[in-house]
């Protein structure tokens, strides 16, 4: 069974590899480090509402949408 958090990181990942965006850009535009991004990447921390709030609008989708 797959939790939320890995299911937020795959939608951002796959929206990333559309819009042909790295962790650094991401991270530029959310105020966060590329190393603080890198350790949601990888599982080892999660990524805080706050933070999946700022990629949706930054990515122009619905927030919900990056839970699906």
């Amino acid at each position: 069974m797959i939790d939320i958090n890995d299911r937020v990181i795959k939608n951002i990942k796959d929206i990333m590899i559309k819009k042909n965006l790295n962790q650094n850009r991401i991270a530029e535009n959310i105020g966060q480090t590329r190393q603080a991004v890198s350790l949601c990447f990888s599982r080892k921390r999660n990524m805080t509402l706050e933070n999946i709030e700022k990629l949706s609008n930054y990515f122009d989708v619905e927030i919900q949408d990056l839970f699906k």
